[in-house]
Parts: C-alpha cells; sequence; structure tokens
C-alpha cells in the first residue's frame, strides 16, 4: 500500500455537492430508453406513412373498379373487362352475344385446326411439323387479333351509346 492509500478518506464523497443525492440513479438508462422511445416513434410513423400511401393506393384502386369495373375475360388470365349484361343496352344485347358467339366459334376452329395438326403430326406426314407450328401461331396471332381488332370495336362501339347515335346518322 502506499501512504497516499493510508491518508485518503473512505468516506469522502467522489461526486460534486451539486448534484441532489435523491435524484433518480436509473436517469441515465432512462435517456438511453428515451432515445429507444423517439427510434421506435420514427418508426411508427414511417409505418403510418406506408400505410397511408398503401390505403390510397387501394382506394385509387376501387375508384378505378367503379368507374371502369374489374377485369374479368379471359378468366384463366383477366386483361379487361367484359360483361355484355353491364355495358351493352338492352336492344343491342343480341345483336353483341352473336358476336360474341361467332368469336368464340372462330376460336373453337383454330383448336381444331391444332388438335388436326397434332393427328397429321403422329400420323407420320413430312410436314406435320411445320402444321403444327403454324396452327399454334394461328391461334395466338388470328385469335388475339381478331378479338382486338373486329370483335372489341365493335362491343366498344355499342356500350357507348353516343358513338351508335353518330354512326347512325353517318349510315343514314
Amino acid at each position: 500500500m502506499s501512504s497516499s492509500d493510508i491518508t485518503k478518506n473512505p468516506f469522502a464523497s467522489t461526486g460534486s455537492l451539486d448534484t441532489n443525492p435523491f435524484d433518480d440513479p436509473f436517469a441515465d438508462r432512462t435517456s438511453q430508453y428515451s432515445h429507444e422511445a423517439q427510434a421506435r416513434q420514427v418508426e411508427l410513423s414511417e409505418r403510418e406513412r406506408d400505410l397511408e400511401r398503401r390505403e390510397q393506393e387501394l382506394n385509387n384502386k376501387a375508384e378505378h373498379i367503379r368507374k371502369h369495373g374489374r377485369n374479368n375475360w379471359p378468366p384463366f388470365y383477366p386483361l379487361i373487362f367484359h360483361s355484355i349484361a353491364d355495358e351493352i343496352p338492352d336492344a343491342s344485347k343480341p345483336l353483341i352475344t352473336r358476336l360474341y358467339q361467332l368469336w368464340l366459334v372462330l376460336f373453337g376452329t383454330l383448336i381444331i385446326n391444332m388438335v388436326a395438326c397434332i393427328f397429321i403430326l403422329t400420323s407420320g406426314a413430312s410436314d406435320g411439323g411445320k402444321d403444327l407450328g403454324a396452327s399454334i401461331g394461328y391461334i395466338f396471332v388470328i385469335g388475339a387479333l381478331s378479338f382486338l381488332l373486329w370483335y372489341r370495336p365493335i362491343y366498344n362501339g355499342y356500350m357507348k351509346v353516343r358513338l351508335l347515335d353518330v354512326l347512325t346518322i353517318i349510315v343514314n
């Protein structure tokens, strides 16, 4: 032991006299907790902004669905809204239904053509592969183009009554 250790008062205060002895000894920890609380508050406000943004997106989507309808066609991968019962005036429903049936007959004919080409390929014809490839191409090209360039413009024309009135005036 050194001589300074012997003369040192073991009961002497190491703190200053300006501090309150009744202060909370965990005050430093509460400041740590307050930093954590602030960080949590920042995180919660970010989540709240994100939820508000998502709510706005959902409201916009609901408004779009209310305005334009929900995409329902084709059934396996809906791209457009197609509902003869909801969008076409009563006087034009039989005509548009018949046109849609004709388009379905065209598409069915293309499917039957592909099946026939599969039979030609399995029977051993020399050009069976070319025929099958062409029939598959016909399904996608003719099927899609006939819907987009033939049926859908007629459907849209009858859906919008004002356009129908203009066409009636031009034809007469």
